[in-house]
């Protein structure tokens, strides 16, 4: 495990060692010449007086400063399961559609165009 290290530092050593000695060759470690930039000179700006640098330093108040938003509204908790069984009803029955549930030859209920007892049709 050792000796890999050694081999693996060995080699990096000699890539670098390699790299600097071409750039050296092929001139690139030589520093260059900077560039020439043109610096065209401009007149000094006005200076302002002292009133003017108080002025624009300070902030003017031209709006009331703006009210803050209304808190949230609190959270609605959703209801336990225990309290939503609870107020758990049955469906209610279902509303008279205004014919006969009972059939009126036998008395029996009905579910339907005819009597499951007599076969009568329903009126």
């Amino acid at each position: 495990l050792i000796a890999g290290v050694v081999v693996g530092v060995a080699a990096l050593a000699a890539i670098a060692f390699g790299a600097y000695w071409f750039m050296r060759a092929k001139g690139g470690a030589e520093p260059a010449e900077p560039p020439m930039i043109e610096v065209e000179e401009m007149a000094p700006g006005p200076v302002p007086r002292k009133d003017q640098l108080y002025a624009a330093a300070v902030p003017v108040a031209s709006a009331p400063p703006t009210m803050p938003p209304p808190p949230p509204e609190p959270a609605q908790e959703r209801p336990s399961m225990l309290s939503r069984l609870a107020s758990w009803r049955a469906p209610a029955a279902e509303a008279p559609t205004g014919r006969n549930l009972f059939c009126t030859a036998c008395g029996a209920p009905v579910q339907g165009p005819f009597c499951t007892q007599c076969g009568a049709r329903v009126q």
